[in-house]
């Protein structure tokens, strides 16, 4: 049995099924592939000690059952008593701080268009897009991790080729961007000027980045990511989905940080999820199995990389949409959140970040 047994954990290794913490290593893996890091471990004292310091804070509930009803009490400012609220109620403890006129870039999709808006009218210095841009807004939106990362390392360092452009019925569309235009030239003009504007990156104090999902199309002729679905080239062989998983998520999201502090040392990240779901899932899966799949993979991906960089750190905004009153937070179609909420939340984020809340 011992020989079996010693078999099989070889052969789980080798599969990168089971993990080997003791010799795990940092940084970059085979092939540029990034490499876990050792996980947070903490010894009992200060395990206890964080939990005891947190107060309510780290306690859903703390309470007795309440009769036979199969439930329990709890007291205010545990969990459960700050869940499905009017407006959000996590604590948050930020790894830095910005100044009050940090000058940010959004990026990702429609949730940051939001975020984008509440801090422009807030008279904060916004170097994504903004109203006064040429174009609509929906031209920044990027849904998928690699679609957001695209247009950074084409603004930074070059490799977005015309041949991006394709003929979809009487339109021409770039998929790795957004959006459809009456001629090709109107396309490329359109492309460049997004483009371009993303090289304002090294001019931004902090990085605001909100990842959305995980099902991206893979364009096999330029070797490039989509960001939207191909709509019109399905019947051909160009195109193919990709359920990118947590590995592919890390580690192209390590390696565009590291690209991105070359050209912008010392630039701060927030990296947050956002919550607004799939609109439609070419998995097989039900849209509801799916778009779970899709928010936690990133959520685990956001969070393991800000455990590990003290220049990247975790916004809660997913959670605080999830745990609040479906009401207060979302429009009708439980997709769009409600842009007063929006404001409560970059709020929020001013208080902790910058010291004071925007909205007064």
């Amino acid at each position: 049995m011992k020989f079996i047994d010693r078999m099989a954990t070889r052969w789980l290794h080798k599969r990168h099924l089971l993990d080997e913490p003791d010799n795990r290593s940092t940084g970059h893996g085979v092939d540029g592939e990034s490499a876990r890091k050792p996980m947070p471990h903490f010894a009992s004292r200060a395990a206890v000690k964080s939990l005891t310091n947190a107060g309510p804070a780290a306690r859903w509930l703390s309470g007795r059952p309440v009769g036979d009803e199969g439930w329990e009490a709890f007291s205010p400012g545990e969990g459960a008593d700050r869940v499905y609220k009017d407006s959000p109620s996590i604590t948050l403890a930020p790894k830095f701080r910005l100044p009050p006129r940090a000058s940010i870039f959004a990026a990702g999709s429609c949730f940051a268009r939001e975020i984008e808006w509440a801090l422009f009218h807030a008279g904060k210095p916004v170097l994504s897009w903004t109203p006064d841009f040429p174009s609509s807004g929906n031209d920044f939106h990027r849904y998928t991790t690699h679609a957001i990362i695209n247009d950074f390392i084409f603004a930074l360092e070059g490799g977005w080729s015309e041949e991006n452009i394709v003929q979809a019925g009487k339109r021409f569309a770039d998929y790795s961007g957004h959006g459809g235009f009456d001629s090709r030239e109107e396309a490329i003009a359109a492309r460049r000027l997004v483009i371009e504007q993303h090289r304002n990156i090294i001019r931004a104090d902090v990085l605001f980045v909100t990842l959305g999902l995980v099902e991206a199309w893979y364009d096999r002729q330029t070797q490039t990511y989509a960001n939207t679905p191909p709509f019109g080239q399905f019947l051909g062989d160009r195109f193919e989905l990709r359920i990118t998983d947590f590995d592919e998520n890390h580690g192209a999201l390590t390696r565009f940080i590291d690209t991105l502090r070359k050209h912008r040392p010392g630039l701060k990240i927030i990296l947050t999820v956002s919550p607004v779901p799939l609109k439609e899932t070419f998995s097989g899966q039900d849209i509801l199995v799916a778009n779970s799949y899709s928010k936690s993979v990133l959520c685990a991906v956001a969070q393991e990389i800000c455990q590990h960089d003290p220049l990247t750190d975790y916004f809660p905004s997913y959670e605080m949409v999830m745990l609040a009153d479906p009401k207060a937070a979302w429009f009708p179609d439980h997709r769009h959140v409600r842009r007063e909420f929006v404001a409560k939340i970059v709020s929020a984020f001013s208080a902790a970040y910058m010291g004071g809340s925007i909205f007064r």
